[in-house]
């Protein structure tokens, strides 16, 4: 083969790689914003006295799924534990569509939160606010 031949050929090759990586290295940045998951979760914690009241909002990937949270507390760090269920009685339309949560716990004014959505990690940060007032949302 003559020496054009295989510059040529090795020119090709180059460009093929490139362009794959560049395929590997878009896809997975239009993938992550479609899904809703181009940054962390802001919660909300509003602590008084050993009471935490937990709020926020998470993105779901169909309108028929509902969102459920639970906590946990695994060697002193409180887990939020984020589910999710498609209903079958509602209609399902791709996403993402932002589902609020609440939710209140006793733990130590200082606990530590991580949190899992679907049992896979979820990247979160906490805003933490004391409080003396009545509980977030009461009239009181």
């Amino acid at each position: 083969m003559s020496p054009s031949f295989m510059r040529g050929l090795w020119s090709l090759i180059l460009v093929l790689i490139s362009a794959y990586g560049i395929y590997l290295f878009f896809g997975s940045q239009i993938s992550a914003e479609s899904s809703g998951r181009t940054g962390p979760v802001v919660i909300r914690d509003v602590v008084r006295g050993g009471e935490h009241f937990i709020t926020g909002s998470l993105n779901v990937g169909f309108s028929c799924e509902t969102l459920r949270l639970e906590n946990r507390m695994i060697e002193g760090v409180y887990e939020l534990k984020f589910s999710t269920w498609r209903d079958p009685s509602l209609p399902c339309s791709p996403g993402p569509i932002l589902r609020p949560f609440a939710l209140e716990l006793y733990a130590p004014s200082d606990a530590r939160f991580v949190a899992t959505n679907d049992d896979k990690p979820l990247n979160i940060v906490v805003l933490r606010e004391s409080s003396v007032l009545a509980r977030p949302g009461s009239l009181k």
